[in-house]
């Protein structure tokens, strides 16, 4: 939920009318999955905290997430323009 909400909200990679079809299908996809629960409430809980989070913040930058891992993430950080790193040539 919290990730469909990213995309949903902040994502750039879908035009309105994707948004509105994707969002359409995930509410139908949601309802069916919820009628066929034998235990709604912890899909109820677990959807209400994803939407909770979705809408409260957004996912870490790439470069925080993979911090520490070295090389990789340096360069990350470098095209993500992230002060005070450069991009390895070579």
């Amino acid at each position: 939920m919290r990730n469909k909400v990213w995309m949903l909200a902040r994502g750039r990679a879908l035009t309105p009318a994707e948004r509105v079809l994707y969002g359409g299908s995930t509410l139908v996809r949601w309802a069916r999955t919820f009628a066929a629960s034998s235990d709604r409430g912890v899909l109820r809980r677990a959807g209400a905290k994803g939407l909770r989070d979705g809408v409260r913040r957004g996912p870490r930058a790439t470069a925080q997430v993979l911090a520490g891992l070295g090389p990789v993430s340096d360069d990350v950080a470098a095209l993500e323009g992230s002060p005070g790193t450069k991009v390895r040539r070579g």
